[in-house]
């Protein structure tokens, strides 16, 4: 009797392990890819993953393991949850070496200790009966031919997109330097304007212009020739993988449209002096989109349609948008402490004043002293000045309902006080009335106000403190810190006090709360009760800091 020479395959997993392992698993397997295993579309759950099996379930798969029984097989013990392109991954016959079974049950470990960790919004999703087969039925429907094709492309591309990464440092290092160079000479203006009190600055020389330029220029060019051996690989591979899959058009498109951006922008000028590379890692975060659409597509998984329209060209840093516009808006507002003869701005008075909310973000130290609330509210009070009667009692009325808090109180401190000095003491007395309403009214108790003052919280108290008494803000903030430990730590936060240190080791600046200049309104004993109550619950090095200082205040008697 001839013997059998068909292959042993063991069966698949059970719908109840399937449910059981999607109820340990919050994200892909594979360390550090962080992909849900299933991702909501329009509000509904899709399925994102598959079960990958660390010792293979038929003979000749990867890892295999003669000595497995059936059961041992299918249970959840030799299972593991892993999104489709990183099941690819560890299945490919020439990665078997890199990802053994032993390997594999440490990420499945790993997998199952996250899950358990997870705080109450991120827990496992329970899967259904109707899920569980889907999972099942995507998992045996696998093309290991489509896989393997697959692979040479993704391993092309992402060859290509870690040596732009890195070769991305020396272009970056020279317009770091030419900036740099432009920031020096623009620390300080020559002068001003007689006419007009605009600033007037200095610039480098003709000859450092080329200097900078060449460099870059000859930093771009290094890149490209390292780049052009890799781009044909990523070209080759794309036409291998795609070779039997008529309908891959678009999404061949996709990627290669990215992987063009991705190359303009590693290798021009502009692109490379875009704060903190915006352009760029746009672009590659859209190769990647791309090449993770179209492997799914390979594979025959369901893959939403391409963009038609790519737009990296127009990505930008919406922190670095904001304060460029901050930093436009008080460079046109200086002339009007500089000179007299300027007109009324309304338009531009409202804008200084809109900007009082972004500048409650700000730091009041350092290198922001210049874009600062004090300094933005000092502006506002300028241009504001040069209104008539009318419009003063209107910009009072309207600081006065202005939110946040914080904003609205160095607005109107700041316009008291100019009024005073130029002589209209009614104007000025009714911009501290409004004050002292503002005062009354405060929510201390509403964590949203403390909230949206940003770090401009203690600025409001001191300005609070000479309008009122030490004793009452004291007192106020005691009460409020009472409410609840979490209302007392936030509290702890938003009086802080803050500066730029500078990390020498890398010329890093960073913003640093602490205590080290207390107020006298500050109620140390309650604000350190609530910081306590919640001390462990929050891993935060910063906050830390900020409850041992409190601590050091109390020992020296602060209450």
């Amino acid at each position: 009797m001839a013997k059998s020479t068909s292959k042993i395959q063991h069966p698949s997993p059970t719908p109840t392990t399937a449910k059981e392992l999607y109820g340990a698993a919050v994200s892909c397997g594979f360390p550090d890819c962080y992909e849900p295993p299933y991702k909501f579309v329009n509000g509904a759950p899709a399925l994102n993953s598959q079960i990958a099996h660390i010792h293979a379930r038929s003979e000749g798969g990867p890892r295999w393991l003669a000595t497995m029984s059936p059961e041992e097989n299918q249970a959840k013990e030799n299972l593991l949850i892993l999104c489709h392109f990183h099941h690819g991954v560890i299945d490919d016959p020439a990665n078997e070496p890199d990802y053994l079974a032993d390997v594999l049950r440490q990420w499945k470990a790993a997998q199952i200790k996250l899950a358990t960790a997870a705080p109450p919004y991120a827990r496992p999703m329970q899967i259904s009966d109707a899920q569980a087969g889907e999972v099942l039925s995507a998992s045996e429907q696998r093309d290991s031919a489509l896989i393997d094709r697959t692979l040479p492309l993704v391993k092309a591309v992402t060859r290509l997109l870690a040596t732009i990464e890195q070769r991305r440092q020396g272009p970056r290092e020279v317009a770091a330097q030419w900036q740099a160079e432009l920031d020096r000479w623009r620390i300080r203006p020559v002068g001003w304007d007689p006419d007009t009190g605009e600033n007037v600055y200095a610039s480098p020389s003709r000859a450092t212009h080329a200097e900078y330029a060449t460099r870059i220029q000859a930093s771009l060019d290094e890149v490209a020739g390292v780049l052009q051996p890799l781009l044909i690989e990523v070209e080759t591979e794309l036409v291998a993988a795609v070779s039997n899959a008529a309908d891959a058009g678009p999404w061949s498109s996709w990627l290669r449209r990215s992987i063009s951006e991705v190359t303009r922008s590693a290798t021009t000028r502009d692109a490379v002096a875009s704060a903190g590379d915006t352009i760029l890692l746009a672009a590659i975060n859209d190769a990647r989109k791309s090449l993770d659409a179209i492997v799914l597509h390979l594979r025959g998984m369901d893959v939403a349609e391409p963009p038609e329209i790519m737009a990296t060209e127009e990505s930008s840093d919406p922190a670095d948008e904001l304060m460029a516009e901050h930093r436009e808006v008080l460079d046109r507002s200086w002339p009007f402490v500089r000179v007299s003869n300027r007109p009324f701005d309304a338009g531009l008075h409202d804008e200084l004043a809109a900007q009082t909310e972004f500048a409650c973000h700000l730091p009041n130290s350092g290198d922001f002293i210049r874009l600062s609330l004090p300094t933005t509210a000092l502006l506002a009070a300028h241009v504001a000045r040069r209104g008539s009667n009318d419009d003063i009692e209107a910009i009072i009325a309207g600081y006065a309902e202005r939110k946040p808090t914080a904003a609205a109180t160095l607005l109107l401190l700041n316009l008291e006080k100019i009024l005073e000095e130029e002589g209209r003491h009614d104007l000025a007395g009714n911009a501290h009335k409004a004050l002292e309403g503002l005062i009354e009214g405060y929510a201390w108790e509403d964590i949203h106000e403390w909230d949206a003052n940003g770090l401009a919280s203690g600025l409001m108290l001191d300005v609070f403190a000479s309008v009122i008494t030490t004793e009452t803000v004291r007192d106020r903030l005691s009460t409020a810190a009472k409410v609840s430990p979490e209302l007392g730590a936030r509290l702890v936060v938003a009086v802080a006090g803050t500066s730029i240190q500078i990390d020498h080791s890398t010329g890093n600046k960073n913003l640093k709360a602490h205590f080290r200049f207390p107020r006298e309104w500050l109620p140390v004993e309650d604000l350190l009760k609530g910081a306590e109550a919640v001390a462990e619950d929050v891993k935060n090095a910063e906050f830390r800091s900020l409850i041992r200082e409190l601590k050091d205040l109390r020992d020296r008697g602060r209450k």
